[in-house]
């Protein structure tokens, strides 16, 4: 009301051409404090409620222009996808469900019964009675390699008797294939290899025998007369050559 009042005095002396902004400042300068007061926080607050406006009409406008981008950009993907397809765009492919295949069924277990066991039992046998002829057979070609390597010295050293020191070397002119001279030496007084180097082939070739028979008295016959009887065979190859390698030493000895 005061203000009505203050307009209507301010009307009677002023022009009309007054400018309206003028007019304002002179209108809040004539107003008190309590009422400049509440004057401000209503501009404020149609200030705050313009700004408000403002913002929600740029942000509408902003999803309005990206909901148009989004909406083009799947309307160009679908146009591209059809016409790689050669179908239209309007008409999306409906992927066709796969059907399911029956998966095959397990094969039934296998049932072992008590002839199967024993057939099972055989065949593992026949393997292992197969294995130890293979061990014999091996086991003879080294002997039979060690025998063709090995060479009779014509010179052997013996220790001499009565004494712990020094050594007799003894030249042989005896045959080393006269066999039948091993059963004739064996009650004559015995003499000692020495251990020289004249020596270390017979000691070698002794030494190489002894192993191979050790190796065969550990071969299984799993219950075969078969293998007993080629192993034994073997063994007697082997002690026979033993027999003509003593022979042949102690027969030097014994001639000297």
């Amino acid at each position: 009301r005061a203000l009505a009042e203050q307009r209507a005095r301010k009307a009677q002396w002023l022009p009309d051409e007054v400018d309206d902004d003028q007019d304002d400042d002179w209108e809040y300068n004539q107003l008190g404090p309590r009422e400049r007061m509440y004057l401000d926080a209503r501009r404020r607050q149609q200030e705050l409620e313009r700004q408000q406006k403002d913002q929600e009409l740029a942000r509408k406008r902003e999803l309005d222009s990206l909901s148009g981008f989004r909406r083009r950009s799947d309307e160009n993907w679908y146009q591209a996808r059809a016409r790689s397809r050669g179908r239209s765009p309007s008409i999306p492919r409906t992927p066709t469900p796969k059907a399911k295949t029956p998966e095959p069924e397990a094969p039934p277990a296998p049932v072992y019964v008590e002839s199967h066991e024993h057939a099972a039992s055989r065949i593992q046998n026949q393997y292992r009675i197969h294995r130890s002829f293979k061990a014999i057979a091996d086991l003879e070609k080294q002997f039979d390699d060690s025998k063709s390597h090995f060479t009779f010295p014509t010179t052997i050293d013996f220790q001499k008797p009565g004494s712990e020191d020094g050594h007799i070397s003894v030249f042989v002119s005896r045959s080393p294939d006269d066999e039948s001279s091993a059963m004739d030496v064996d009650n004559l007084p015995e003499g000692k290899l020495a251990f020289t180097s004249s020596n270390f082939g017979i000691h070698g070739y002794l030494e190489s025998m002894l192993k191979l028979l050790t190796k065969l008295d550990g071969v299984e016959s799993w219950g075969s007369k078969a293998v007993r009887t080629r192993r034994r065979d073997v063994v007697k190859k082997i002690e026979a050559e033993i027999a003509r390698v003593d022979a042949y030493w102690k027969g030097a000895w014994h001639n000297y």
